[in-house]
């Protein structure tokens, strides 16, 4: 059976960007007047999301293909053959890879914050056949 090798997004700058997030809609709704009480609740919650984000949004790659997610959340698994393109995009600080395919509409959105990036790209090396794009972006970078 293929060995399946998970990665998911780093706890600490998952969790300061859904914090800070936070923090700025309570800054706009109360200015500075903000309660010891809701900047606790706030990182109470801020945890909380933290935690599905890591929890959900994982990336799978094995020696057939990559499992990922779309922007809106939904699954697929791709294989390496069938990526025709990359793009880096960065969204409220975050970094991303949209990886697209033949095989589906939608590109995945693969975090560039992953808790183990080295070890994914040491994968990606591995795994991935040397001219396709997925390779070639994280051979350069």
């Amino acid at each position: 059976m293929e060995e399946n090798k998970i990665f998911r997004p780093a706890f600490f700058i998952t969790f300061v960007h859904v914090f800070l997030v936070y923090a700025v809609l309570v800054f706009m709704d109360d200015g500075l007047n903000v309660k010891k009480i809701d900047f606790l609740i706030g990182s109470i919650i801020a945890l909380f999301f933290n935690y599905l984000m890591i929890r959900f949004f994982k990336v799978t790659i094995n020696s057939e293909g990559i499992r990922g997610y779309n922007f809106w959340g939904k699954y697929y698994f791709i294989e390496w053959e069938s990526i025709t393109e990359t793009k880096y995009i960065r969204v409220v600080g975050l970094k991303y890879l949209r990886v697209f395919s033949k095989s589906i509409k939608r590109p995945l959105w693969v975090a560039l914050f992953l808790n183990n990036m080295e070890k994914f790209k040491k994968d990606i090396q591995e795994f991935v056949p040397e001219n396709n794009p997925m390779s070639l972006f994280f051979n350069l970078n």
